[in-house]
């Protein structure tokens, strides 16, 4: 082997050495998870009043299963990552109406809403070695309700301002074949600045998420 040739060879096995490291670096940093789960509602639509009575409303929750969405996540760092993410569900609104003789009448639910979240998180993690990554994660984004149909006296689409916190776990299987296949659990709080309201009220919803999903791996 001549020198030009050794060079050649030494040249393209630093370059497959560095490629094999970068790579190796930068494995599973990307992660994309499909969700579903249920959606805990705390919202009142304020009041409505005439000269014969007042009425008043409430959100109810999403039902467990009914709540969807899809997470996808990068991590800058072995701790710490950015997160993108939308949910949507429907939930119902129910009236309640006094009269002022026979006093409160819970009418039941009168309208469905959609709610549909976007949102950008930073990750906080701790990796173990048997697989599970518990987090924390913390992020703001966009709420908006959608009204089914038009509600007199209530916006058609409210959107707020929405501050989510809350954590989980992520745990990947183990082993040679899987390793970009995982499990996940998170709980969040929601915090929105506005929602559907009835005219002349001002509303501030909560919500309490709890969903459960599969994660992909791909590199």
């Amino acid at each position: 082997m001549n020198a030009r040739t050794l060079r050649t060879v030494t040249l393209v096995g630093l370059m497959s050495l560095c490629l094999s490291t970068w790579a190796t670096a930068q494995e599973r940093r990307l992660e994309i998870t499909g969700f579903l789960g249920g959606l805990s509602v705390t919202q009142d639509l304020g009041k409505s009043s005439n000269i014969y009575l007042e009425a008043t409303g409430e959100g109810q929750n999403v039902d467990f299963g009914k709540y969807l969405g899809i997470r996808v996540a990068f991590m800058i760092t072995r701790i710490i990552g950015i997160e993108g993410g939308y949910s949507q569900g429907t939930n119902s609104y129910t009236y309640s109406v006094d009269d002022n003789e026979i006093g409160n009448v819970d009418l039941g639910d009168q309208f469905d809403v959609k709610q549909s979240n976007f949102s950008g998180n930073v990750l906080i993690q701790y990796p173990f070695d048997n697989g599970f990554i518990p987090y924390g994660t913390v992020g703001f984004g966009r709420h908006s309700q959608n009204p089914e149909k038009p509600i007199a006296g209530i916006e058609d689409v409210v959107n707020g301002n929405d501050i989510n916190y809350g954590g989980g776990v992520r745990y990947f299987l183990e082993g040679p074949n899987l390793p970009w296949l995982g499990f996940r659990f998170d709980f969040r709080f929601h915090r929105v600045s506005d929602g559907l309201k009835f005219e002349g009220n001002e509303v501030s919803p909560r919500f309490t998420e709890m969903t459960f999903g599969v994660v992909l791996r791909p590199f």
